[in-house]
């Protein structure tokens, strides 16, 4: 089961292990995919609109509310085989990323 995310703390949990991230893929089937590739992955999601809440962002640095941001939690496979394989990004770049584009925009 994909578990849904809503607070900061959690997203925060995902950034401080690097968790693996995918932007705007939808849920349908997904965590029947990723168990494919690895057996012990773990799936949650964030809305848009949650993380937007999260880290204050605003204008056109903000996610379309309904947009999901797909994390794994848990996994056994090597991070750099989700990043050169599946095209992920890292939770903390995703974050640090947005906060600087929500900085440079004060």
């Amino acid at each position: 089961m994909i578990k849904q995310i809503t607070t900061l703390e959690e997203l925060e949990a995902l950034a401080n292990k690097s968790a693996p991230t995918w932007e705007g893929i939808n849920l349908e089937g997904l965590e029947d995919t990723l168990k494919e590739i690895d057996p012990e992955v773990e799936v949650v999601y964030v809305e848009g609109k949650d993380y937007n809440d999260a880290y204050g962002l605003t204008g056109d640095n903000r996610y379309p509310d309904d947009l999901h941001i797909i994390f794994l939690d848990k996994w056994s496979i090597n991070m750099m085989d989700w990043k050169f394989n599946y095209g992920c990004r890292w939770a903390d770049d995703v974050r640090d990323n947005n906060v600087a584009r929500e900085e440079e925009e004060d």
